[in-house]
């Protein structure tokens, strides 16, 4: 492809990552990805997060669970999150961890500073909607209380 064309074209200015500020926020899980940890001991799965709605709407959180990990504590904690996580998502059981992408919940989040940054830190998982949600049984056709059989 000739790019020669695109020379002149004006560019946007590039927009500033801000930092998510604490709050609870709607968000669906768009990717799941194992990686290495630093010391090369173990790994984690780190989930991202999109947040959906709201000023910071697009805006992606990352958590990392140390689900292999010389640390028995580190373990303890992803395996308590990960469960938290399973909770929230209204999964009976998890299996493999790209089945979690698309599911919709709600995160509460703070903030965290690394190296002179400061990054958004999920500290807690939530199911999207408090309560049982009701499903038409029959798309297309209205669903009322007269279709309840008892």
């Amino acid at each position: 492809m000739d790019l020669s064309q695109f020379n002149d074209a004006p560019v946007p200015e590039k927009r500033k990552y801000e930092t998510p500020e604490p709050a609870v926020y709607p968000v669906q899980i768009i990717r799941t990805e194992t990686k290495p940890n630093k010391a090369g001991t173990g790994e984690f799965l780190a989930i991202t997060f999109q947040i959906e709605g709201g000023r910071f709407s697009g805006s992606w959180v990352t958590d990392r669970l140390n689900l292999k990990n010389p640390s028995a504590k580190a373990v303890e904690i992803a395996l308590a999150t990960l469960k938290a996580l399973r909770e929230a998502c209204g999964l009976e059981r998890l299996g493999h961890s790209e089945d979690l992408v698309g599911h919709k919940l709600k995160i509460r989040t703070d903030t965290e500073e690394y190296n002179g940054q400061l990054y958004a830190r999920v500290k807690e998982y939530m199911p999207l909607s408090k309560g049982p949600s009701v499903v038409n049984p029959q798309p297309g056709k209205e669903f009322g209380n007269d279709d309840f059989p008892f």
